[in-house]
């Protein structure tokens, strides 16, 4: 078998549960692409990322449909995005979407199943000049 040839610091570090960054961080929607949701509403898929004090970098995955939570979801994300003018028209495009931001971090805890990252709100990248209203 090839090993990994890793120091030891470097695998007590790869064997540390990682502190999930909770709260405002700077990050980026990586990848938009528009879908259509269970119930037939269409729907971009997010990949959002940050990167961590120590370095490493999360993925966020976040379903937006314009309904519920979703839809203020999705206008913090197009206001975020300096696009919100776009939204209040009604017609959005994913390569409108990507780009830094800030992203509201929280966790959602799951039965049976570890505990993952979810965006709880949006806002501009943190040396923009885009004003954002606080609706939560």
């Amino acid at each position: 078998m090839l090993t990994s040839g890793k120091s030891d610091a470097e695998l007590i570090k790869a064997a540390k549960p990682r502190k999930k960054p909770i709260g405002w961080q700077n990050g980026n929607v990586d990848e938009v692409t528009e879908d259509v949701s269970q119930s037939g509403d269409p729907m971009f898929k997010c990949v959002c990322s940050c990167v961590d004090e120590a370095q490493e970098t999360w993925k966020i995955w976040v379903n937006l449909v314009d309904k519920g939570k979703g839809a203020w979801l999705l206008s913090r994300l197009c206001a975020a995005r300096g696009v919100a003018s776009k939204y209040a028209a009604g017609s959005v495009d994913a390569s409108d979407l990507t780009g830094p931001l800030r992203l509201k971090l929280g966790l959602e805890e799951r039965r049976s199943m570890p505990d993952r990252l979810k965006a709880e709100d949006f806002g501009p990248p943190s040396a923009s000049v885009i004003s954002i209203r606080n609706a939560g």
